[in-house]
């Protein structure tokens, strides 16, 4: 996992931020512009796969929830 984020961020996809306060330290991570210019293209595919695709997703409530639930991040 480690090795996934320090490369996503060398790519420059995401931002790394730590936060540190008297009992811990944690690590947050963000989508960087070019992250957020990613994310338009795996909506696409997301929705191609939801409606265009054959498979197990076939309750249009529940493609409407998670387009529009993508579509939420996108904004």
């Amino acid at each position: 996992m480690s090795d996934t984020l320090k490369y996503l961020e060398n790519q420059g996809l995401i931002l790394k931020k730590v936060i540190e306060d008297d009992s811990k330290r944690n690590t947050e991570y963000y989508l960087s512009e070019k992250g957020k210019k990613m994310n338009k293209v795996l909506y696409e595919m997301v929705i191609f796969g939801l409606y265009e695709l054959e498979g197990d997703l076939r309750d249009d409530e529940f493609k409407e929830e998670i387009r529009k639930g993508y579509e939420e991040i996108l904004l």
